[in-house]
């Protein structure tokens, strides 16, 4: 039905620009329906996140995994305001934080942006869903935020088309059949999109380059991939996987990874079937854990202790693969539970259990450490992010501060200023909601 309705658009008017907001459930964006599109749209409401502490890393995966299914994309609808239906009505933007979530928009991949909507619409059932203008027609802070808003992108436009979002981490994302398959037989665990949210929030809170990517993707660039939990995982994958481990980078994959074929079907060999000679381990022994406060199942790494949750897998590890940490606790105790192979310059983390927020508060440092992983700055205050988009020539450094209160930034590396706060000999002070994109050299 699409493929018609764009050939006939296409046919109409061979200058236009077709594209689909989403990015909703169920769509193979990055197969036939994606490719037929001139880029993806993706619909950007962060309103819908109620915890403020929470709002500016919801946001930026939503982001991030929306270029994983495409490349950079637009947004068709970006919220100009606060909305609702019968159920809920989102909290009103305060002053400069239609702004502020606009540059994390553009910063995290987005070469275009339409607000919805113009005028509110008083009729419906979103007749609540607010816009530049409300009700009575009258222009107000929100429309002389976007108004200002209009006239920086004139300046930042040309800058920043042909860019392309640094990441040093990638969370893999964006594969129909894997989100699908878990889907079918979950047993009480996240979905796929819900492990990758937590490990993206993570690296997002320590301030490292984190990103959404398919494994089949180029992955140049990458310093760290983590596949978390992927039973359905396509062999073809394999020589890219192997080939960025032989260069220097660190692979990391999740329990259950490899598990069923691409029918579905739980595989005949041991587990992870043909991830087994890549990651040198094998899973002799696996359990859901439904109480992780009964029966716990305990590990070490690293000198740090875990109480595992979710899945739990004993390991068996092939001759010259490590044991990075072991389970403590019942009869697993002394049995591997995260492995690590060396292959080429680089290397192959195989976690026997879920990678939980806890896991990564406990291990994540470890994670960063093996991977050779910085900030994309250093020192920075814990509110505010720092993104950056590059091409051949140039990076363009985007600094946000999500919080509603001035931030100072030290150890800045000082560039043109194209929009914002401009920076001082001892450092920059971001007002509340402030931003500064800074034009730098390719370093």
């Amino acid at each position: 039905m699409q493929r018609e309705q764009i050939d006939i658009l296409r046919a109409a008017r061979p200058d236009w620009f077709v594209f689909h907001n989403g990015c909703f459930a169920h769509i193979d964006y990055r197969g036939a329906f994606g490719r037929d599109l001139d880029f993806l749209g993706y619909d950007s409401y962060p309103g819908f996140s109620f915890d403020v502490t929470t709002r500016a890393s919801d946001h930026a995966f939503n982001l991030d995994r929306t270029r994983a299914w495409s490349g950079n994309f637009i947004i068709p609808e970006h919220q100009s305001g606060p909305g609702g239906q019968a159920a809920y009505f989102h909290d009103n933007p305060d002053p400069g934080e239609i702004r502020k979530l606009t540059y994390a928009s553009l910063a995290h991949g987005a070469d275009g942006i339409l607000y919805f909507r113009w005028r509110t619409c008083r009729y419906g059932a979103e007749a609540y869903w607010c816009g530049v203008l409300d009700h009575d027609n009258v222009p107000r802070r929100r429309y002389d935020e976007i108004a200002a808003i209009g006239k920086e992108m004139a300046i930042l436009g040309p800058e920043l088309l042909g860019t392309s979002v640094r990441m040093d981490v990638g969370v893999a994302f964006a594969d129909y059949d894997a989100m699908e398959a878990r889907a079918t037989l979950p047993f009480g665990l996240p979905s796929l999109s819900n492990h990758a949210e937590e490990i993206h929030r993570w690296f997002f809170g320590k301030h490292y380059a984190v990103g959404c990517v398919h494994p089949a993707d180029v992955l140049d660039g990458l310093k760290l991939l983590i596949i978390p939990h992927w039973e359905v995982m396509n062999p073809d994958w394999l020589p890219q996987l192997q080939a960025f481990a032989e260069q220097g980078g660190t692979l990391v994959l999740g329990a259950r990874c490899a598990t069923r074929n691409a029918d579905n079907q739980v595989i005949a060999d041991t587990p992870p079937g043909f991830l087994s000679e890549l990651a040198g381990v094998k899973v002799a022994e696996y359990s859901r854990k439904n109480r992780s406060d009964q029966r716990s199942w305990e590990m070490t790494w690293n000198g740090k202790p875990h109480t595992a949750e979710g899945w739990v897998e004993i390991l068996e590890p092939a001759e010259g693969t490590e044991v990075l940490a072991a389970w403590t606790t019942r009869h697993a105790a002394g049995s591997p539970a995260v492995t690590c192979r060396k292959v080429g310059h680089g290397r192959v983390l195989y976690v026997g259990t879920i990678m939980t927020p806890a896991f990564m508060e406990a291990y994540g440092p470890v994670l960063v450490e093996r991977a050779g992983l910085d900030p994309v700055l250093p020192n920075l205050p814990d509110e505010v992010e720092a993104v950056v988009r590059y091409d051949d020539e140039k990076q363009l450094l985007f600094l946000i501060n999500h919080a509603d209160t001035p931030q100072e930034l030290r150890d800045l590396r000082h560039g043109d200023v194209l929009i914002g706060e401009i920076p001082g000999p001892d450092g920059l002070t971001l007002p509340a909601y402030g931003i500064s994109v800074l034009r730098q050299p390719r370093s």
